[in-house]
């Protein structure tokens, strides 16, 4: 019995372990990308728009990486990792695909619908086109919910095989 739970505690110390590097892996990688996601943002801005918006890049313009986005992406990879720890390739394939795509779409989603709104709620336009600083936007807010939509497609994959394994325990119960 002892040497059982010496087992358990071993692999639950691994897993913690191994969930806790791949979050400061994963941290550290956001610092790199921050900046190519807020220009996509930005670009995404002009395009869904149909360039009534455009940004101007002050003089000093300075930004490092924020907190929130940094530890919104360890946080999700780590999250992501668990989900997906005891699942077969082919169904690791196809939630990474589908968190790919519900992250593209929902950047999307939330570019168009923000641009928008910002366009409707002008009321300093010049024929219609706004001019917006760098720092306008909340980059921040837009990856994190867009991390949100993206990892929901594997939470359901998730739930779904431990509530089949759920039955399975239950049915050899009987």
């Amino acid at each position: 019995m002892s040497e059982n739970k010496n087992f358990q505690l071993t692999t639950l110390f691994k897993f913690w372990i191994t969930g806790i590097i791949i979050f400061f892996i994963s941290s550290y990688a956001a610092f790199w990308f921050e900046n190519d996601y807020e220009k996509l943002i930005r670009n995404l801005f002009e395009m869904l728009t149909n360039h009534n918006i455009s940004f101007y890049h002050p003089y000093k313009y300075f930004k490092l990486a924020s907190a929130e986005f940094v530890l919104s992406f360890g946080g999700f990879t780590s999250v992501l990792i668990f989900l997906l720890r005891n699942q077969s390739m082919k169904r690791i394939f196809r939630n990474l695909i589908a968190a790919m795509f519900a992250f593209a779409i929902s950047t999307s989603l939330f570019c168009y619908i923000d641009g928008t709104m910002k366009l409707i709620t002008c009321t300093i336009c010049n024929d219609g086109k706004l001019m917006l600083h760098y720092g306008a936007l909340n980059y921040d807010l837009v990856f994190t919910m867009s991390l949100i939509a993206s990892i929901i497609p594997a939470v359901i994959t998730y739930l779904r095989s431990r509530n089949t394994e759920t039955n399975i325990n239950y049915s050899s119960m009987k």
